[in-house]
């Protein structure tokens, strides 16, 4: 079976089930206590299972206590399941694989999900393990299965709010597949502290939920036609939000979920999922409006057989604000991503690198204390995408062919999710753009493309920058040498499957794969000399990502002012005899250069 989208409505009656009260939050596990100094060996019961209640269980049991539990591959909740596997134990936590924690050291101990082992608990896996694996003496107060905190069902606890999708069937010979169910409406306003995704089969690959109001139904003013409420991927964990910060949920809105699935195919696979999303009111009056939207950048491209290609993306608080989470999301040929703070004053910081990108493991990367930004900050999200043979004979994959933002498992993804709250009572947020896919709260830049006439594998790919815009204010006083640096939107990207000659300069096919278009970032560049067009290799950055490294050629740019405008930025490719011209209009500002055209 292909690829296909469906959309169910389900009627009010299937909408939501509520409960009495509002859920408390779930009690952490206690520590596990430290090995036995009597210098005899470990056993199971008294030595080796808190670590796993404490470590492990929330992933490793028979079915999951939430959508993340459903990445373990065997259960570890008793001796008997327990004992086969004690030799990969003791192996995967002395090379530390596992519990699995992607970040880097850079921020050790500032997420609160943070997983890991003492040196004292690794010891006592591996030195049970090269004992015998004894089972030791069970104690008569010990439950069955896992920890209480880790068991079947909801990890937060009873939802306020059980929205139920429909089951879903893939046969035996379905391998992909994507449905959204769109659900009821609130009778009433609703703020929401915990959201919570129960998947309910393997096969999901990942779910998404959102609080939406239909195309046609009127909304109150200032309330957005749609909030993102978060999405989960194998690894992911619930948290509740703190106090104080919640999601608002209006008086008419539906819930969305937003399903996407992905299996092997073949004689067995089958399965039917019915996965749910929970709910939990606040219990306290909020301070914080909450939401998750993405840093994201929908309209890259990787070459084929490419190692190392890099795509960007930022977004400016234009308000003070408080980061609860990060979330980076993509596919498997992902291979690296880092959230970088730019602050007014000038300073940065990393906010978290994950150097080694796994998909399976989709971790929600949630402060230990929130992080409070001041107004003006900036968030740069920058991916490293590995297109090789060598990756994709591990990972299954077609390295000879390229790939594009899609929602698909052979697609890929960029979006640096980040989960944050702003006080109430401020301004609405700033809205950047109609959007271009799985838009939230209007937080998508959109992009426009322009084709020499004649020749439409020749475009410039672009963002309509405002005159309005500070990088438009920034012309005049752009220092010499520095490129003008479009804060809100991605560079100019020219994409040719011809030559452009301009003067000495080349711009060929196959510089980024051979056999491939070419591919070129243009940005604007001020010299002693006067304007330069400034071409790097790198074609997906953000506009204020440049990098003097990737400069592979300077065009000499003629530049005329004309009567004042207002215009926003607008390049085009315009066809001049046998060749063209490169013009960059902008405001009162021009920009061009001509070119001759010729074959690869």
């Amino acid at each position: 079976m292909g690829y296909k989208e469906s959309v169910r409505r389900l009627t009010p009656a299937l909408f939501l089930a509520m409960t009495a009260a509002v859920a408390g939050s779930q009690a952490q596990p206690a520590k596990p206590p430290a090995p036995t100094s009597t210098g005899a060996a470990p056993t199971f019961y008294r030595d080796v299972l808190p670590v796993l209640q404490a470590n492990c269980q929330t992933c490793h049991q028979k079915q999951g206590a939430s959508f993340g539990g459903l990445v373990a591959p065997m259960p570890l909740t008793t001796y008997d399941e327990v004992r086969p596997w004690a030799k990969a134990i003791a192996t995967a936590v002395e090379s530390r694989q596992m519990p699995p924690w992607l970040a880097s050291p850079a921020t050790k101990g500032v997420f609160l999900n943070e997983r890991g082992l003492t040196a004292a608990q690794i010891a006592t896996l591996v030195a049970w393990e090269r004992g015998g694996a004894q089972a030791g003496t069970r104690p008569a107060t010990l439950p069955d299965g896992p920890a209480p905190a880790h068991a079947e069902g909801w990890a937060m606890g009873e939802p306020n709010l059980d929205v139920k999708g429909e089951a879903h069937s893939l046969a035996d010979g379905a391998s992909e597949d994507m449905v959204t169910f769109e659900v009821g409406q609130m009778p009433r306003d609703f703020w929401i502290q915990g959201v919570e995704f129960l998947g309910g089969s393997k096969a999901v690959h990942h779910m998404c939920g959102a609080l939406v109001f239909p195309a046609n139904a009127p909304r109150p003013p200032g309330v957005d036609r749609e909030t993102s409420l978060g999405c989960a991927a194998p690894g992911s964990e619930p948290r509740l939000l703190p106090d104080g910060f919640a999601y608002f949920a209006p008086r008419g809105a539906g819930v969305r979920l937003d399903m996407h699935y992905f299996k092997p195919k073949g004689s067995g696979t089958a399965v039917v999922d019915a996965s749910r999303i929970g709910l939990t009111f606040s219990k306290v009056s909020p301070t914080h409006r909450v939401r998750f939207n993405a840093a994201g950048n929908t309209n890259f491209e990787v070459p084929p057989g490419h190692a190392n290609w890099k795509v960007g993306a930022a977004k400016t608080f234009d308000r003070e604000t408080t980061i609860l989470a990060l979330w980076p999301h993509g596919h498997s040929r992902t291979a690296a991503a880092t959230y970088r703070a730019f602050y007014p004053n000038g300073t940065s910081e990393v906010l978290l690198d994950v150097p080694q990108y796994d998909y399976r493991w989709e971790e929600v990367y949630t402060y230990r204390t929130p992080k409070v930004v001041p107004a003006g900050t900036r968030v740069e999200v920058t991916y490293r995408y590995d297109n090789s043979p060598a990756r994709g004979g591990k990972k299954g994959f077609d390295a000879a062919q390229p790939v594009v933002f899609g929602p698909r498992a052979a697609d890929e993804m960029m979006l640096g999710y980040i989960s944050y709250g702003q006080p109430l009572g401020g301004p609405p947020p700033r809205k950047r753009g109609t959007g271009s896919l799985d838009a939230v709260d209007g937080d998508r830049v959109d992009r426009f493309t322009a084709a020499l006439e004649g020749h439409p594998d020749v475009t410039l790919e672009f963002s309509k920058v405002p005159a309005a815009d500070p990088a438009f204010a920034s012309i005049a006083k752009t220092a010499q040498n520095a490129v003008i640096r479009f804060t809100e939107h991605g560079i100019m990207k020219l994409r040719t499957s011809k030559t452009l000659r301009f003067g000495t300069v080349a711009l060929k096919p196959g510089n980024a794969a051979p056999g491939f278009p070419g591919l070129y970032g243009l940005w604007l560049r001020r010299s002693p000399a006067g304007w330069r067009l400034a071409v790097t290799g790198q074609t997906d950055v953000w506009g204020t990502q440049f990098d003097a490294e990737a400069l592979v050629a300077e065009i000499p740019l003629r530049h005329e002012e004309t009567a004042a405008a207002d215009a926003g930025l607008e390049p085009r490719l315009e066809v001049l005899g046998d060749g063209g011209r490169l013009t960059i209009a902008w405001g009162a500002h021009v920009w061009f250069a001509d070119f001759a055209l010729s074959p690869p």
